[in-house]
């Protein structure tokens, strides 16, 4: 049988259907020629892709999420994916208006919409901030509000803004006078690993457990970012850097395992930490249709790996009446015995670890807040502990969270 063709008039007919699905003010009323996103997202579909037509509505809130008004330009980074790539993509630098992305639309092993990642950063002549959000392309036309949280921005101490970069605009405080900065390159990567706190391993009399790790297991790290003055430095004769924000958290990323990994052994009411390899990956950008010399930095978790011993841990909650979510095990139970971490609920503890990235003008510390969830990976199954052996000292052992979304696993021969 042929394919049946569309008439000019069914093809118009066919985008309007679409079109009238999309974000007010994308497509002319009368013409839906008129939006180029629709019109190629249709041709995809027409040629069997399964595309999304994404529109991102940026708004600028302070920290009482009040509205801000500014000069804002948006720069949009795409985070999917990031363990395979060598940086993120910046796939959109302008005005802050209606941001239309087209992105594929694809089923995981578990038949579940792949989620897709993107970072929003916004710059303007007073405020900059940045958000990290999430878009699952569940409908083939999405529109995504994302209040982006920005704080003042500093002006250098130091120097004087205006010196010329290759390629950036002249300050208008420039002058004939002024001493050339040459900066770094616009776009700069660097990666650095870090042993990082990641989970607590407890015990109690008569217990021995160790934390297994699997390849696609995933724990959630944050993504910090920064915004940076270049500036000529007439005292000090020489070009420098200068933070105009502090270090603040656009969001919590996954990074994925990438090896098979158990710890070892904890017994006999021990408890300590379990450190795992983290891969930070810096970026520096320019940002170019903002004011002159103006940057901003981005350190993102990629993935960890390994496992070594960190501090050992004071626990009150153990040995007494379980709360939370209870697993009860009866004398005799065979070992091993498994328990998921997880999935978690966000921000349960903020554990800390120091961070030190060192980068071309010196080193950046940060605080980087570990674990705010556990979530099924490609593996299909979060991180475990495992109970390796069990000298029964009562009828029935008791694990529990405490409230944790089984973060942290508690025990007790004391029944609730």
């Amino acid at each position: 049988m042929d394919r049946p063709v569309l008439s000019r008039r069914g093809l118009a007919i066919a985008l309007a259907a679409l079109a009238a699905l999309a974000v007010p003010g994308l497509v002319a009323a009368q013409n839906p020629l008129a939006s180029p996103e629709v019109y190629a997202l249709f041709l995809e579909w027409l040629e069997g892709k399964s595309k999304a037509l994404v529109t991102f509505r940026v708004s600028a809130v302070d920290g009482e999420e009040r509205p801000v008004s500014d000069r804002f330009t948006v720069y949009v980074h795409n985070f999917t994916e990031y363990w395979r790539k060598p940086s993120s993509e910046r796939v959109y630098a302008g005005p802050l208006q209606p941001i239309p992305l087209r992105i594929w639309r694809l089923l995981n092993r578990f038949n579940e919409w792949v989620e897709h990642e993107y970072t929003i950063v916004l710059v303007g002549a007073r405020y900059f901030g940045a958000k990290l959000v999430r878009v699952k392309p569940e409908k083939p036309l999405l529109t995504v509000d994302v209040e982006v949280p920005v704080s003042e921005v500093k002006a250098p101490a130091g120097g004087r803004i205006g010196c010329a970069l290759p390629g950036a605009r002249a300050s208008s405080s420039a002058s004939s006078a002024c001493v050339p900065c040459s900066g770094p390159p616009y776009h700069d990567v660097r990666e650095t690993s870090q042993l990082t706190n990641a989970i607590q391993l407890h015990t109690i009399p008569g217990v021995e457990a160790y934390i297994s790790f699997k390849i696609g297991n995933y724990l959630y790290f944050d993504q910090r970012y920064r915004s940076l003055w270049l500036y000529y430095d007439y005292n000090a004769g020489t070009c420098c850097f200068e933070p105009a924000t502090d270090w603040q958290t656009s969001g919590s990323k996954p990074a994925m395992c990438g090896n098979d990994v158990n710890t070892g052994s904890l017994a006999d009411g021990a408890k300590r930490w379990v450190k795992v390899g983290v891969t930070y990956r810096y970026e520096l950008w320019l940002a170019e249709q903002a004011p002159a010399y103006y940057y901003y930095e981005l350190l993102t978790p990629v993935d960890f790996g390994g496992a070594s011993w960190g501090d050992d841990i004071s626990c009150s909650l153990c040995g007494g009446k379980p709360t939370g979510g209870t697993y009860p095990y009866a004398r005799g139970t065979p070992t091993p015995i498994t328990i998921r971490l997880g999935p978690g609920i966000d921000q349960v503890e903020a554990w800390g670890a120091d961070v030190t990235v060192q980068v071309i003008y010196g080193p950046v510390t940060v605080t980087v807040h570990v674990w705010y969830k556990v979530d099924r990976g490609e593996a299909g199954e979060p991180p475990k502990l495992v109970i390796s052996r069990v000298n029964w000292q009562a009828d029935n052992l008791y694990a529990f969270d405490a409230g944790t979304g089984w973060k942290v696993v508690h025990f007790t021969w004391t029944p609730p």
